[in-house]
């Protein structure tokens, strides 16, 4: 049942990364040529999907990795970091490689809505 949360978490950042390929391919098209609102929207409206993606994908993990650190005495799961300490340690810095990537695409949604923003005032 747990690897199920991790292949979202794993398939999420897949889709988010060649989102953010298909993403880039875009920009250096389109270049500086063409500055209209629409352009900046649906980079804003790209930011914004992949943001939420890597957000849920994160939560998953992160759920399931509590209960392994911790374990979940109500239902029977018993703590497993303790046994397997190296997958563990594998999960926290995918963790922090994860929200740091959030955290990038979080700012870039923040930059994209103030472009779209500035752009139409």
């Amino acid at each position: 049942m747990t690897l199920i949360y991790f292949r979202f978490y794993a398939f999420a950042n897949i889709v988010a990364s060649a989102l953010s390929i298909l993403s880039l391919i875009v920009v250096l098209l389109m270049g500086r040529k063409a500055v209209h609102s629409a352009h900046y929207f649906g980079l804003f409206l790209h930011d914004l999907i992949v943001t939420i993606l890597l957000m849920a994908g994160l939560g998953a993990a992160m759920g399931i990795a509590y209960v392994g650190k911790y374990g979940n005495s109500r239902s029977g799961w018993m703590p497993i970091c303790e046994h397997f300490g190296k997958f563990c340690n594998r999960g926290v810095v995918s963790s922090v490689l994860g929200f740091m990537g959030f955290f990038v695409y979080l700012f870039l949604t923040i930059i994209s809505a103030n472009q779209a923003r500035k752009i139409q005032a």
